[in-house]
């Protein structure tokens, strides 16, 4: 699993750097009780929770980019070209944007033998505090309702997180990322779980370098 993360050292404390407040509107999820380190590895951290009454565990990663929040938010909000730079996906098609509100339409492209995931998210970009160098994007399953596309494969089942991201020096950016998906189908829990966390490292190269490429 390779990383191809820009990494400062040290870390701030994330309630000093990032403040819970920044974005009160938003649910956030600081590592605190329950959350358990699965990787660390210079100051990039990631950590995984049980959540009561579900079998996939949700994974939060918190990281210092050498990427100004601009430039990063500009690669994640970049979603009709997702298919582009992200792992494995295939297609992203936005299906309508209004003020900072979108709906996307996403095909997830696996190695055989896992079937392709297809799904409708609604995303949320507050930049509300983007004079400060902060941004805060946010995203859930849309609600089934009539029209929504379909791809091939699997429907999702679970998909909701977040990414904020807070200026902290000239061109460092401290990032935080948290993800619960479930693919749905016949997958065990065991390996969903192993692999959104082996994934994370991935779409976090994937962010840097798209955000590098507008340099």
């Amino acid at each position: 699993m390779s990383i191809a993360l820009c990494i400062i050292a040290p870390l701030a404390p994330a309630e000093i750097v990032c403040s819970e407040n920044i974005f009160s509107m938003q649910q956030q999820k600081l590592p605190t009780e329950g959350w358990h380190i699965k990787y660390d590895k210079n100051d990039f951290k990631i950590y995984n929770r049980k959540i009561s009454g579900k079998k996939i565990r949700e994974v939060l990663a918190l990281a210092e980019l050498e990427l100004s929040a601009r430039r990063l938010f500009t690669a994640i909000s970049d979603y009709d070209h997702y298919s582009e730079f992200m792992p494995y996906v295939k297609k992203s098609r936005v299906l309508q944007q209004e003020n900072n509100k979108s709906r996307v339409f996403q095909e997830l492209d696996f190695p055989w033998p896992i079937a392709n995931r297809h799904y409708t998210i609604d995303l949320t970009a507050d930049t509300t505090q983007s004079d400060q160098g902060h941004y805060f994007v946010s995203w859930s399953l849309a609600q089934k309702e009539p029209g929504l596309p379909k791809g091939k494969g699997v429907p999702l089942a679970i998909n909701d997180g977040y990414w904020k991201l807070c200026t902290v020096g000239k061109n460092k950016t401290y990032v935080e990322y948290h993800i619960h998906t479930d693919p749905g189908g016949i997958l065990p829990s065991w390996a969903v779980n192993k692999s959104n966390t082996k994934a994370v490292p991935d779409v976090f190269g994937a962010v840097e370098k798209r955000a590098n490429s507008s340099l």
